[in-house]
């Protein structure tokens, strides 16, 4: 069963579209036994004309990002109306508050038994003292997580990611902004903080 972060794709944020085209073609697998054919640079206009399905809440509280995220947000669908695409208002095809809790359990309860995996596999104990400050409460955390609880947040991710995967039979692609706020205040993930006053903050600016 896949989950949310089987659909994680390791990317750059650019200023242009010929920024990612070019990021695309040195990053992709061109070997001759690639999973996917090489794309190459892409550096002409496609004629191609894509179903568009926009959203820009938040996902775990369903809210409005800031005005300064949403002129952007809306000035980059006015230009895809203006190039022919289709863009219409999309909807989170499942509970995004149930999805992110599922996401912090997971995560929390990975984290910490990785850490202690780690320390076994290589004979070095790991003690919280080791850690900074932000990913000790995060050891804290996970360890509060049980087996149970893993395996239901397990069972609500799944669920979200074939409810996600179902919705590209209609659509081409579900555009959300990068970012759910402007570029962050230096501290605001400062690893001295508390995961637990970090983690809502930092899935709300990720959106």
């Amino acid at each position: 069963m896949r989950t949310l972060f089987d659909l994680e794709v390791n990317g750059c944020v650019s200023r242009t579209v010929r920024d990612t085209a070019a990021w695309l073609d040195m990053s992709e697998i061109k070997a001759m036994d690639a999973l996917h054919r090489p794309v190459g640079f892409v550096a002409d206009a496609s004629d191609a004309r894509l179903k568009i399905a926009v959203n820009p809440k938040i996902m775990r509280t369903g809210a409005y990002p800031p005005d300064s995220v949403m002129q952007v947000f809306e000035s980059a669908i006015t230009m895809l109306c203006q190039l022919g695409h289709q863009v219409k208002t999309g909807v989170l095809p499942f509970d995004g508050a149930d999805a992110t809790e599922a996401i912090r359990r997971f995560s929390e309860a990975r984290f910490a038994r990785k850490l202690a995996e780690t320390a076994q596999l290589t004979g070095i104990p790991i003690s919280v003292d080791n850690l900074e400050p932000r990913s000790a409460d995060l050891v804290e955390q996970g360890w509060l997580r049980s087996d149970d609880d893993v395996a239901r947040a397990s069972d609500v991710l799944g669920n979200a990611a074939a409810a996600y995967l179902a919705q590209f039979d209609h659509v081409d692609i579900y555009m959300t902004p990068v970012f759910g706020d402007e570029i962050a205040e230096i501290g605001s993930f400062s690893p001295q903080g508390s995961w637990v006053e970090q983690r809502d903050r930092i899935v709300d600016y990720e959106i």
